[in-house]
C-alpha cells in the first residue's frame, strides 16, 4: 500500500480530473482585516515583538503563513482587487520561516492535491493574536517533541 503525498499547486495547474473540495470558511474576515495593522505600520517594531494576527496553513502538510500586517490592493479605478499581507512563511524547505509579502489571491488559488482531490488552504479559526516570539517558541517546542 503506498501513501499519498500532498502537493501544493496553484489551481490553474491541477487540470480537469481533480475534484475540488469547497472551503468551509472565508480566509479573510472583516474583523481580521480591521485588526491587521496597515502595511509598513510596524516597520520600527522588532520582529519578535510583531503581533501575528492570522495564521493560514496547509491542513495536510507543513506549509504555514502568519500575517502581521495587511492592506487592500486596488486597480486604477480604485476597485479592491486583492489583499496583500506581510508576515512569515514556512513552506517546510528552510530551518526558519522567511519574512515577506503574500497575497490573499495566492492563498485562495493554492490547493493541496490529495489523490484525486484538491483541497483548499485553511485559516486557523481558533488562532489568537500573539507575538512572533511566542509563535517561534511554540514552533521550537513542537520540533523538540518530534525529535523525542
Amino acid at each position: 500500500m503506498s501513501a499519498t503525498v500532498p502537493t501544493l499547486r496553484p489551481a490553474a495547474e491541477t487540470g480537469p480530473a481533480a475534484k475540488l473540495a469547497p472551503r468551509r470558511h472565508k480566509l479573510l474576515t472583516k474583523a481580521i482585516q480591521d485588526a491587521l495593522p496597515a502595511l509598513y505600520a510596524t516597520n520600527r517594531v522588532p520582529l519578535d515583538d510583531k503581533i501575528v494576527h492570522v495564521k493560514f496553513f496547509n491542513p495536510y502538510g507543513c506549509a504555514t503563513w502568519w500575517a502581521v500586517e495587511g492592506g487592500p490592493e486596488t486597480d486604477d479605478e480604485g476597485e479592491e482587487v486583492d489583499f496583500t499581507f506581510f508576515g512569515a512563511v514556512d513552506l517546510g524547505m528552510t530551518e526558519e520561516p522567511e519574512w515577506g509579502y503574500f497575497s490573499l489571491r495566492e492563498l485562495e488559488e493554492t490547493e493541496v492535491r490529495m489523490g484525486r482531490h484538491m483541497l483548499p488552504l485553511e485559516r486557523d479559526c481558533w488562532w489568537t493574536p500573539k507575538s512572533w516570539a511566542e509563535v517561534r517558541e511554540s514552533l521550537r517546542g513542537s520540533e523538540e517533541r518530534e525529535d523525542a
